[in-house]
């Protein structure tokens, strides 16, 4: 039985696209505020990543959409462009059963252009981030005179970006009379004061943000690089989050970790959005072991079953700190972190940490290298041309010979579709006939 049917007033199409996730059961979070949220009360949600959150305020939010009306009826403001993907997805998973339903995504990296000629015809949802959103603003190309439902999600990061006195500016320019919905891991005075100016009788809604199911553990340092590499060959996780500070030290622990085959992506705020989408397309599909990140993949990145979390050093806010460990142990799943830092850091990290225990390295238990499971192969060719799984398996097995077996995750983007194959298996660079056309093919 889908649990979310015991909701009165869902729509079919929701029930529908729900039905198709086979959720057992509804997330702490979910069942706290959805009903809340079609009742149109205001709230403050506390909960952590992972939780869950993203469908506890979509669900609601499209139940209240008028599909007939193709206006701006929902605003979901965050601070990255990768939270911003990954609500759009989720979004677009939960209306694939209803027509014409138009989402539009607002974020940098994107030419102003090309995001106003896709909004002319029509939207129902704006998610953005609070500067190219304001950017449309001020030139126009967006009306959220008819919004009725404001959400901001992971406001503390938002926060600590310095948007406070941005997004109160985009705000003022809505109408008073609207549902607001504030989402935070953390609640922070700043976030309370934000939540003071632009909600009405908000009710709060918190669950238990603690890190249960993370077992937590250190490692004093005097040699940070050599250390790392310790722990990595000694747990050889299979798919982990290693946490820089800095975009310089992701370059370093990249060209440290390929140098003793270890198999790794990058991301950072120097890529393109084509970089970081690969990367993590790469981890997500077994192409890569380890992501070399700094704190733009704390927040808002949908990968699931990430084992482990490293910190190369020590953030400089605890709720740094608990996003980063969250990315592990997401939907109520086990997980672990592993922080390194010099001696003098130990009573911060007693600050962060309130249960962890001291990392005991086993010399005898080193892996000589982690290879990747699979490599990931780009063909030039997506969804603008009517790309589908069942195009790229018939050309990948038909034409070129490969077996079932040795084809993994396949995703499919705008203009470019992304397919994991078992390492060892040779494909040559140069062109594969799907529909038939010739379209280049090659490795990232």
């Amino acid at each position: 039985m889908n649990l979310f049917s015991t909701i009165d007033g869902l729509k079919p199409y929701i029930l529908q696209a729900l039905d198709d996730l086979h959720f057992k059961s509804m997330t702490p979070i979910q069942e706290l505020s959805i009903r809340e949220i079609l009742q149109d009360k205001d709230i403050i949600a506390k909960a952590k990543t992972g939780s869950g959150k993203t469908l506890a305020f979509i669900i609601p939010t499209l139940n209240k959409i008028d599909i007939s009306e193709r206006v701006p009826q929902a605003l979901i403001i965050v601070p990255t462009r990768e939270l911003c993907m990954q609500i759009v997805a989720v979004a677009r998973e939960m209306t694939k059963y209803s027509e014409n339903f138009k989402i539009v995504s607002l974020y940098g990296g994107v030419k102003l252009y090309e995001q106003t000629t896709y909004m002319q015809s029509g939207t129902h949802i704006i998610v953005a981030t609070p500067g190219r959103l304001k950017d449309h603003l001020d030139r126009g190309n967006v009306d959220l005179s008819l919004i009725k439902t404001l959400i901001l999600d992971e406001a503390d990061k938002m926060l600590d970006m310095g948007f406070y006195d941005e997004i109160v500016s985009l705000i003022k320019r809505l109408e008073k009379r609207r549902q607001t919905l504030l989402f935070s891991a953390t609640l922070p005075e700043k976030v309370l004061k934000l939540a003071d100016t632009i909600l009405k009788d908000p009710l709060l809604l918190a669950v238990d943000t603690a890190q249960e199911n993370i077992q937590e553990s250190f490692m004093v340092s005097s040699n940070l690089k050599e250390d790392i590499l310790k722990v990595i060959l000694y747990k050889s996780p299979s798919k982990a989050i290693l946490f820089c500070n800095t975009k310089e030290e992701t370059y370093e622990i990249e060209e440290l970790l390929k140098t003793h085959n270890i198999s790794c992506a990058l991301l950072n705020g120097d890529l393109d959005q084509i970089s970081r989408n690969e990367a993590l397309i790469q981890l997500a599909n077994g192409s890569a072991r380890i992501l070399v990140a700094t704190d733009i993949a704390s927040r808002g990145l949908d990968v699931d079953d990430i084992d482990m979390v490293l910190n190369y050093k020590l953030p400089d806010k605890k709720e740094v700190y608990t996003h980063r460990i969250g990315r592990s142990a997401r939907a109520e799943k086990s997980g672990e972190a592993i922080s390194l830092f010099f001696k003098s850091q130990k009573a911060f990290f007693e600050l962060l940490s309130e249960n962890h225990s001291e990392l005991k390295i086993d010399g005898n238990k080193f892996a000589s290298k982690l290879p990747s499971a699979n490599k990931t192969f780009v063909i030039s060719a997506g969804k603008r041309d009517k790309m589908s799984p069942k195009d790229i398996l018939g050309a990948l097995i038909k034409d070129i010979g490969i077996t079932y077996e040795h084809i993994g995750d396949i995703t499919i983007h705008e203009h470019r579709s992304y397919v994991a194959i078992k390492n060892g298996i040779k494909i040559s660079h140069g062109n594969l006939k799907i529909k038939g056309k010739n379209r280049k093919i090659w490795t990232i």
